[in-house]
């Protein structure tokens, strides 16, 4: 079996768009925040993040994204699995 080589920076500059968002699942203890923040700079996106699983986070979240529709920027969502409910209403 032949895994094809995964480049994210490819990914994001061609299937990266406002109407359908990225996702990415990793493995524990993996996290790839920094590369999605080294992509982001590289290609001259603002990106903001917040970290999901308490209330703060998803007020940031909320204003983040807001902020982002109107502005065209990025927002990183970090684990999102703490967060099933708040997902079903965005």
């Amino acid at each position: 079996l032949e895994v094809p080589a995964f480049n994210m920076t490819e990914i994001m500059e061609k299937d990266s768009k406002a109407t359908a968002p990225i996702m990415m699942v990793s493995v524990p203890g993996f996290d790839p925040s920094g590369k999605v923040y080294d992509i982001a700079h590289a290609m001259g996106k603002t990106l903001s993040s917040a970290a999901m699983g308490s209330e703060e986070g998803f007020r940031i979240a909320d204003k983040a994204i807001t902020t982002a529709s109107k502005a065209g920027t990025w927002v990183l969502l970090k684990n999102v699995h703490l967060a099933l409910e708040w997902l079903i209403e965005l």
